[in-house]
């Protein structure tokens, strides 16, 4: 037994000594040229990492798996089936919702990047987020621990510029401090012009210049933090959904460019590095394909060619497109990459995300699709990659993710915007604005926000009264015996403020209104949400639009009370033709002429009298605080109605900059021509 266990070990011993032997004959110079050669390797720099090294060393599995974009959920970070994918499919991008708080977004960023992919090839994840979505209850009420933002919607009805540039700031810091690379949205396709059709708060509204301006804002705000944005919806349409059908485009393709098209367009020309392709029917554009996702039409010849569009191209989500009997989600992958898709948005990981890479790697095996093509998309992908400074960006500090925490009460960009976004869109015999003198008493009732409402104009009305709709929050619907309720309690008052919803059922938010003007209350509805229900409250005598998530609207409420009581945001809207005068005639100029306040405007066209643009202006005594005219000549005044006359003929540029009761100033400019 001793013998064999000697023998083993001179085996091992034997198996050890060439190494040694080759390093002996080496020192004895023997193999000069190998030992010079080892000396090179030894003292050589590490290759540069570059895009088209890494797609070498990448296998073909390894670059289609790049070319999936995963939404993820797990809430403090990934789950079981996200860490078999990161572990053997490895995603080229994800997409983060719902999560606890936002420290939680580093541990999550940390365990995305610790992949094989990463490891081997240098090559990290594309992490994005949807604001509005993370968490999905993103809101004060909801979450504790995320600063409340704005709806898209709110924006498009404040229509203010610098605003919106303080608010896309606002969303970059966000993501960057939380170690995200893009956001998912917004979405650049216009509101829905079917009658049916719900539109939703993530809109930018109806106007296509507006939306595309906002888009290059929101571009110019994330280029500078080293973010990127997917936009979404595209070729348009994306809000024209009814019941349970598909998203629509409804404009014929000879006026598309002009409208639909427009903000694309605007978003390319400014530098936009992803869009996302929807699962949109387009009549108009492909006959031969149901859907813009799938569609050569769409993605090869509109985009590419037509739109002149260098970016990556992503599609889906595929598997929320219907599959047909005997056809796999794989196949239906297979068809986007070749309609001319870069990557695919996958809305739920999975199992079949992983067959689908499979079916890919046939695909491509088979030629059915060109390896050439995946490169290219993938050589986008990891071009954009680098072009963020992934691999050599570091990882976000907990401390200053912990201040995101703490900064969670109203950042005051968000504020501003929601300020200016309340409109009021209906107000027979001047209901508004509310003063103690003509409307007290005042009841407030309503199914979310009537507490925050009543806190917010008790201070200023004294006489008020509150009374929520408890059982209409729940049951969809104001029941009868909510309706007597509130108009036996109500004989007497004033004024009474209805605070409403979209979910509740038209019948009974008909008659509340008639049955409390019947009792000889003046009624002032507020609507929360998108404004498509408006039609049903048109027998109210005020209707006041605010554009915030029912479930945190408690921001809202307090600008929707400023507005009610002339306090409003004030917007400067001069005359848009030239002022034309001769040189030594005077010229008066009225500040309140040229202001309104609210601010706010109708964002999406609706039923008439409801259109794009709609919103009805009231001055209070106190809505103007201070006021300063600059002539363009050197001339200036304080005076809230002035009067200038020029010495000189030419062109001169008037600024009207006006102060509101809360210090918030707001500028507008008008031209004058000034002649012998």
């Amino acid at each position: 037994m001793k013998h064999w266990k000697t023998v083993r070990l001179f085996i091992a011993l034997a198996c050890l000594a060439p190494t040694a032997g080759v390093a002996q004959v080496h020192g004895f110079g023997l193999s000069e040229a190998g030992e010079q050669a080892e000396k090179q390797k030894a003292e050589a720099p590490p290759t540069a990492w570059t895009v088209e090294g890494a797609i070498a060393e990448m296998s073909l599995r390894e670059r289609i798996s790049q070319l999936q974009m995963v939404k993820l959920r797990g809430r403090l970070g990934p789950d079981a089936s996200e860490r078999q994918i990161l572990e053997k499919y490895t995603p080229g991008a994800v997409i983060v919702s719902n999560l606890t708080r936002p420290r939680n977004a580093v541990d999550y960023a940390l365990a995305l990047q610790d992949n094989p992919v990463r490891s081997q090839h240098g090559v990290p994840v594309l992490i994005g987020a949807d604001l509005a979505e993370l968490p999905v209850a993103f809101g004060m009420q909801k979450e504790d621990h995320f600063a409340p933002l704005p709806s898209m919607l709110a924006i498009a009805a404040a229509n203010d510029p610098v605003a919106t540039r303080e608010l896309a700031g606002l969303y970059a810091d966000h993501l960057a401090t939380m170690g995200f690379s893009f956001q998912a949205g917004p979405c650049l396709a216009l509101a829905p012009d079917l009658p049916d059709a719900k539109g939703g708060l993530q809109c930018l509204g109806s106007d296509p210049a507006f939306v595309g301006e906002t888009a290059e804002i929101f571009m110019r705000a994330f280029a500078e933090r080293d973010l990127t944005i997917l936009f979404t919806g595209f070729p348009g349409g994306y809000w024209n959904q009814s019941g349970d059908a598909p998203p629509m485009l409804l404009t014929p393709e000879r006026a598309m460019t002009d409208h639909d098209l427009l903000p694309y367009k605007r978003a390319i020309m400014a530098g936009a590095r992803m869009f996302l392709v929807g699962n949109i029917l387009t009549p108009h554009l492909d006959k031969d394909h149901s859907t813009a996702s799938l569609s050569p039409k769409v993605m090869k010849e509109l985009l590419r060619e037509d739109l002149l569009y260098p970016g990556l191209v992503v599609a889906g989500p595929i598997d929320g497109l219907a599959v047909p009997p005997g056809t796999s989600q794989g196949a239906v992958a297979v068809a986007a990459l070749k309609a001319g898709a870069d990557m695919l948005l996958w809305e739920r990981p999975g199992l079949y995300v992983m067959k689908a890479v499979e079916t890919i790697v046939r695909a491509v095996e088979e030629e059915e699709i060109s390896e050439t093509a995946i490169n290219v998309s993938v050589t986008r992908l990891l071009q954009l990659k680098e072009d963020l400074k992934l691999r050599t960006k570091e990882t976000s500090a907990e401390k200053d993710v912990d201040q995101l925490e703490k900064r969670r009460a109203y950042p005051e960009a968000a504020r501003r915007i929601e300020r200016r976004s309340v409109t009021i869109v209906k107000n027979n015999d001047g209901v508004l604005p509310l003063s103690r003198e003509r409307s007290t008493p005042v009841g407030i009732t309503g199914v979310t926000g009537v507490s925050e409402l009543f806190d917010a104009l008790e201070k200023d009305l004294k006489n008020v009264a509150q009374q929520k709709i408890v059982t209409a929050k729940h049951g969809g619907e104001i029941y009868d015996f909510e309706i007597h309720r509130l108009t036996s309690r109500a004989k007497g008052v004033r004024t009474v403020i209805i605070v409403l919803t979209n979910e509740l059922r038209a019948q009974g938010k008909v008659e509340l209104i008639r049955k409390l003007r019947d009792i000889g209350a003046r009624v002032v509805v507020i609507l929360v949400g998108y404004p498509h229900t408006l039609g049903d409250l048109k027998e109210a005598d005020a209707i006041v639009t605010v554009y915030s998530d029912p479930a945190a609207s408690t921001a809202a409420m307090s600008a929707v009370a400023h507005a009610l009581l002339g306090k409003g945001a004030i917007a400067v809207r001069p005359p848009d033709d030239t002022l034309r005068l001769s040189v030594g005639t005077p010229m008066t100029l009225d500040a309140p002429e040229w202001v309104r306040s609210p601010a706010g405007r109708l964002p999406v066209t609706l039923e008439p009298p409801f259109v794009c643009g709609l919103g009805y202006s009231f001055l209070a005594p106190d809505t103007i605080k201070k006021v300063r005219w600059d002539f363009g000549d050197g001339g200036a005044s304080k005076e809230h109605t002035a009067r200038h006359a020029y010495n000189a003929p030419g062109k001169y540029t008037i600024t009207l900059t006006v102060t509101d009761a809360f210090g918030e100033t707001n500028s507008g400019i008008a031209h004058v021509e000034v002649t012998e």
